[in-house]
């Protein structure tokens, strides 16, 4: 697909998706079968799309191609961006001040004498000197591959001599740290996001198809900072509607496979109901949930034609799906089972609730380990030890083989 063709279809996203609703119904059905065909149609139906993004994207995009295609009012959309500016100047402004001295604070630095120095303090690489990353050197989850620590350990420490400062490198206090810098971008971000037009128009999409009113504050919790998610709405009420959050001109300009990540979400909203998500119990399964569904997702892609356009950075969950090869392999249809019914005990009396419950903790600690280390060269396919996971599979696979349970058999064969 062209870049105008691309585009075209991202201006035009509501048509787009009503055109490729019974392509992604019968996938499903296909997946989960027929007697879940009236299920999968109402939930598709009573899942909503939100695809706009925040004004300053919104403005960037259409600038750069809105000459091409002739598709916007500009007007409308420079006062949109201009308003959303503005309020991101005065909140940058307290942010920075407040991360600034919550920095001093932890360097006991004075604040006033370091003031034209602030952005120098702020921008220090603590996160070279936080736990996460000598745990991950002391379990050779840090591989050849990635770049040398030390090395940003030594910047870090050069920096601060530059400065005058004596650095901070109690791992403890770098982790409060950096949670505490963390939650300050987080309520400023939101802050940003209630005071917008954007958040409001949100809002009013959502309450003109559910009659269901949600404050600024949740509604910035949704989209503060995913490039895409599937969250369950009028949960207190007998009618379901699921929102997925697919802000396509963000997906675009950050370069990634659009319709990658449109067939993860859409998938969660299929087997979203007032009980959760898939197998996701919060606490439990989730990083095995988000695997097993971008599994799909990435074989969907073969299955469907191109919706919006593909690229090749997928989504943050891509890398790690081989994880799960050997067990979907044999099991893929009595877990979609247990995911669309939003049950896993099914699977806890098959392979064993002590099996399972293994399998996922190893899938969570390994994908933990890997992804928070934050640092470019790391890849789960080269260098980093993944025979337990393995094993664990194989182990599972013989346990679902030898107790051959009648409904798994009869789901196996539908």
């Amino acid at each position: 697909m062209d870049k105008n063709e691309t585009i075209s279809r991202i201006v035009h996203a509501e048509e787009v998706l009503n055109d490729y609703q019974a392509t992604l119904e019968k996938i499903f059905v296909e997946d989960y079968g027929r007697k879940y065909k009236d299920l999968i149609h109402e939930r598709l139906l009573n899942t909503i799309c939100i695809t706009t993004s925040t004004p300053d994207i919104n403005y960037e995009f259409i600038k750069k191609y809105n000459k091409e295609n002739e598709i916007y009012n500009m007007d409308v959309v420079v006062r949109d961006y201009e308003n959303y500016e503005k309020i991101k100047k005065d909140i940058n402004v307290k942010e920075n001040i407040a991360l600034y001295n919550l920095v001093c604070h932890y360097l006991e630095i004075d604040s006033i004498m370091y003031y034209e120095k602030m952005f120098q303090i702020i921008g220090l690489d603590f996160a070279s000197y936080c736990s996460n990353t000598f745990i991950r050197e002391k379990d050779n989850i840090i591989v050849k591959r990635i770049v040398d620590l030390q090395k940003k350990r030594e910047d870090y420490l050069k920096e601060c001599s530059d400065l005058g400062i004596k650095p901070l490198t109690d791992r403890k206090k770098i982790d409060r740290l950096l949670l505490q810098m963390g939650n300050i971008i987080s309520n400023f971000r939101r802050e940003l996001l209630v005071k917008s037009s954007y958040i409001e128009n949100l809002s009013y999409s959502i309450f003109s198809i559910t009659n269901t009113s949600y404050s600024k504050l949740d509604m910035s919790f949704l989209v503060e900072f995913p490039a895409a998610c599937c969250v369950i709405l009028n949960k207190n009420k007998n009618e379901i509607n699921n929102l997925v959050y697919l802000p396509l001109m963000q997906i675009y300009e950050e370069g990634y496979n659009i319709d990658n990540f449109l067939l993860h979400e859409f998938r969660h909203a299929v087997e979203a109901s007032i009980k959760g998500i898939g197998l996701d119990k919060i606490s439990k399964y989730h990083i095995f949930n988000e695997l097993r569904t971008e599994h799909h997702a990435k074989e969907d892609l073969d299955r469907v034609e191109e919706i919006f356009g593909r690229s090749m950075r997928f989504s943050g969950y891509s890398d790690y799906t081989n994880l799960l090869d050997l067990f979907l392999e044999s099991n893929k249809r009595i877990v979609d089972d247990g995911a669309i019914n939003n049950d896993s005990s099914m699977l806890e009396a098959i392979f064993t609730n002590e099996k399972l419950s293994e399998y996922d903790r190893s899938l969570t600690d390994l994908y933990s380990k890997v992804r928070e280390c934050k640092v470019p060269g790391i890849n789960v396919n080269v260098g980093v030890d993944i025979s337990n996971i393995e094993n664990l599979e194989l182990e599972m696979n013989e346990i679902g083989r030898s107790n051959g349970s009648r409904r798994y058999q009869k789901i196996l064969k539908k």
